[in-house]
Order: structure tokens, then sequence, then C-alpha cells
């Protein structure tokens, strides 16, 4: 127990001073939003996430648990298949693979999304949920939103 006080006090004390600073990774925005295949029972979005790491030390994102909302639509739970190791001091990029049923995405059916592609035509991506990071064997559970406008591609 003493041993568990002593490294709190010890990271207080690091993280008190503004030279070991930890801060937030920055989300940049979705960098590409894309369907494999459009399908009455199965569709395949793939979505290229930018986002940078200030901190002076890479960390790593083991895993992430995604409710994905196409125009406020709840269409599907995305996971995280592999972990994605983050740079120190640098940009980097999360790929995510949603598959869903558009027929069972009420309020978004195959129209719409075709709609959407042909026309070039913006859709609201929504992500929820959350990620664990860590480094090592430390890893702790944050909060994740991501909610912006694309053009969405098919190829």
């Amino acid at each position: 127990m003493t041993r568990i006080l002593a490294l709190v006090a010890l990271l207080f004390t690091f993280t008190s001073f503004n030279a070991f600073a930890i801060k937030d990774v920055e989300y940049i925005g979705i960098r590409d939003m894309s369907f494999k295949g459009i399908g009455f029972t199965e569709t395949q979005m793939e979505l290229l996430i930018e986002y940078n790491n200030p901190n002076k030390f890479g960390i790593d994102i083991k895993n992430m648990v995604l409710d994905v909302y196409i125009n406020d639509v709840f269409v599907a739970k995305s996971t995280q298949l592999d972990p994605v190791r983050v740079p120190s001091q640098g940009h980097f990029f999360f790929p995510l693979s949603v598959a869903f049923n558009p027929t069972k995405a009420l309020g978004f059916t195959l129209g719409n999304m075709a709609t959407a592609v042909l026309l070039n035509k913006p859709v609201k991506i929504k992500m929820t949920g959350t990620a664990r990071v860590g480094k090592g064997f430390l890893t702790i559970k944050i909060p994740v939103k991501i909610e912006e406008e694309v053009n969405a591609k098919f190829f």
C-alpha cells in the first residue's frame, strides 16, 4: 500500500510541472470515407481518422469500441481489431471499418447511401464510445466522441 501511495505522490509531483504535463490527443478530422460495397444486406464503410499526439511519448490504442451513426441514425457498433501505435509528437491515422445492414438502419436506406455517393453530398458521421489507451501494461479508458460531415466515395 505504501508503494502505491509513493507512486501516486511521485506521479502527482511530475504532473504538477509543465515539463511532464500530459496533453490530450487532438482530433484533426475524418480524412477519407468510402464504401467498399453497397448492398441490401451488408454495406462496408471504411473511414480514415486523423489525430495528432502533442506529447513527447508515444502510446498504444489497444481497444476502441464505437457506436456509429450516419445522419443521426445508429447503424453499427464498431470494434478495433488490431492495436494502433501512436508516435510521439506527430500525426497518425486510425483506420476504421464498419459493416452494417442498411435496410435495418431506420431512416438510412440503400437509396440514401447511393444518393450521397452519386451526388457527392456530405454525410454526417457521428461516433461515440470508449478507447483503452496506454503505455506498456498501464492503460486507461477514455471517452471518444467524433462528429463531422464528410463526402462519401464509392470504390
